[in-house]
C-alpha cells in the first residue's frame, strides 16, 4: 500500500492566524483511532513550528471583482505617473495597477485591469503590465 499524500493549505491557530502554508501530509503522520463503536477518529495535524492545531484553510475566497479594460488615454495618464520600473531599478515596490487605481478611481481591493497595450517605462522603455513593479512620480 502506498502512503497517502496530500498537498493542502493550512493555517496554524497559534503561530499566526493569517499565516497560511502548504503542508505535505503522508498517511504515517495522520493519527487515526477506532472507538469501541467502530467510529474512526482522526486527530488534527500539528504545526511543525509550535505544535498548535492546524486547520484546513479555504483555498479560494470569492469576492466580487470588477474587470476594467484600460483605454489608451487612461494608460497614457498612468504612464506619466511613473519614473522607473523593476527592469531599471531595484527601488520599484509598487505594482502598476496601483497607479491605474489612482487614475481611474476604482477600488484597489476589487479591481483587475486588462491592458490592450503595455505601458512603457519612461526611463528604460521596457514594457509595463499591470503587475510590473514601478516607482511612482511623487512630484
Amino acid at each position: 500500500m502506498y502512503p497517502l499524500k496530500s498537498h493542502r493549505t493550512y493555517a496554524c491557530e497559534r503561530c499566526n492566524e493569517i499565516a497560511l502554508f502548504t503542508l505535505e501530509l503522508t498517511s504515517p503522520d495522520v493519527d487515526v483511532t477506532v472507538t469501541e463503536t467502530g467510529d474512526l477518529v482522526v486527530q488534527p495535524a500539528m504545526c511543525p513550528k509550535c505544535s498548535g492545531k492546524l486547520f484546513e484553510a479555504s483555498p479560494l475566497t470569492l469576492q466580487p471583482t470588477t474587470t476594467v479594460v484600460v483605454d489608451l488615454f487612461t494608460l497614457r495618464q498612468a504612464q506619466h505617473r511613473i519614473v522607473r520600473c523593476e527592469y531599471c531599478t531595484d527601488e520599484a515596490e509598487l505594482t502598476f495597477d496601483y497607479i491605474l487605481d489612482a487614475v481611474t478611481g476604482h477600488d484597489p481591493t476589487s479591481t483587475e485591469y486588462v491592458l490592450n497595450n503595455p505601458a512603457k517605462c519612461p526611463n528604460c522603455l521596457h514594457s509595463i503590465t499591470e503587475k510590473t513593479l514601478v516607482v511612482p512620480d511623487y512630484g
